[in-house]
């Protein structure tokens, strides 16, 4: 846990709807002064502008944001084939935004293959590019692809089962494990979903088996020692499991859930539509969130809620933080990455080697539920 007299920080980017800019990151610094406890106190922020994005930096398109090292890559995007060609296949080739100085610069970056509304996922070192599910009646090719910034090139990687059965689905989250990345994929509704793997090693993808559909997850969850914490699909709980990895003796690799818990958070928080989990280590966590109202009075919430899994069985609240974001020249915003200043350990996890991949069981964290 952190230290009580320390003062720790979140950097928060988000994207704006309208306004003179589209996009900000900013530091949200966190006075950790004050006692912690199972009641929740107030804490005072102070919110930094690292930097802004305007059309007039990086040019007319659609654009995704992720975080390598120490460095923010914004690449462009396809985007679906009936968008305007100029938005589709923007002529900047993408920026880099070094987090530590906030010094934007241009890179020469080919952008993904055009693909409708889709995730990109760093990890390893490396960013992945996938297309959304419900495109699955029309998905172009490549579907799914590696981006290596030593190269500054995307490799084709082997397409998602795409099927009519995962038509009306969306990616609503993923999660970064050992050697696979893990895909929540499931609709608005409770009836349709479904985890996959792709294993990325072997280059191929596979099922998960799936016992409980409350596994099913939202946003970027945290791994710690190979356990999973995201936030749940249903709302109001944290979610853990591992992944249970098999090999028979023909060498067929299979996927499973095990040692799954739900956390439903305690009363006493203000729930926004928009959330976002950050590990804090030793199972303290951030739970990020924004979210606004049909009208707009020139300012958009965000707050940022300190909790601490305790005991195996509950979530402590520790501290809240709440502050009025000034959208008045920019218009609302959506959250999309939350990390610590300890970038690194974001993305630079590195799969294991070919040899290491055999029959493996993934078990909880100790300490974890």
């Amino acid at each position: 846990m952190l230290k009580q007299a320390e003062r720790s920080s979140v950097f928060v980017l988000v994207t704006h709807f309208e306004g003179t800019y589209f996009g900000a990151l900013y530091e949200v610094k966190l006075d950790g002064r004050g006692k912690e406890g199972t009641a929740t106190h107030e804490i005072q922020p102070v919110v930094e502008t690292v930097s802004t994005f305007t059309g007039n930096d990086l040019g007319r398109g659609m654009w995704k944001f992720c975080i390598l090292g120490a460095k923010l890559y914004i690449l462009p995007d396809g985007g679906p084939d009936f968008f305007d060609k100029d938005v589709c296949s923007p002529k900047c080739k993408g920026h880099i935004l070094d987090i530590k100085t906030g010094e934007l610069v241009y890179a020469s970056i080919k952008p993904p293959a055009p693909k409708w509304f889709g995730t990109h996922v760093s990890a390893y070192g490396k960013i992945y590019s996938l297309s959304d599910p419900y495109c699955s009646s029309d998905v172009p090719d490549p579907s799914f692809e590696e981006y290596d910034p030593t190269t500054r090139s995307w490799q084709m990687l082997c397409s998602y089962p795409y099927s009519d059965e995962y038509g009306t689905t969306e990616i609503q989250g993923y999660a970064v494990c050992d050697e696979i990345l893990l895909f929540s994929i499931s609709s608005h509704t409770d009836k349709d979903g479904a985890l996959w793997a792709y294993n990325v090693i072997k280059n191929k993808w596979f099922p998960v088996q799936v016992k409980n559909t409350d596994c099913y997850f939202r946003r970027r969850a945290v791994v710690v020692e190979q356990t999973i914490y995201a936030l749940s699909k249903l709302g109001k709980a944290v979610v853990t499991f591992s992944i249970m990895s098999n090999q028979n003796e023909e060498g067929k690799i299979s996927y499973s859930i095990c040692s799954f818990f739900k956390f439903d958070f305690p009363q006493g928080i203000d729930w926004r539509s928009d959330q976002h989990l950050v590990s804090l280590g030793n199972l303290v966590f951030y739970l990020v969130q924004s979210g606004f109202d049909d009208e707009v009075d020139g300012c958009q919430p965000l707050s940022i809620t300190k909790f601490q899994i305790v005991g195996g069985s509950k979530i402590n609240f520790t501290s809240t933080m709440h502050y009025e974001v000034d959208i008045r020249d920019s218009g609302p915003y959506h959250i999309q990455l939350c990390f610590l200043p300890a970038y690194e350990a974001f993305s630079s996890s590195q799969p294991p080697e070919p040899s290491e991949v055999v029959s493996a069981s993934f078990h909880p964290a100790k300490g974890s539920p």
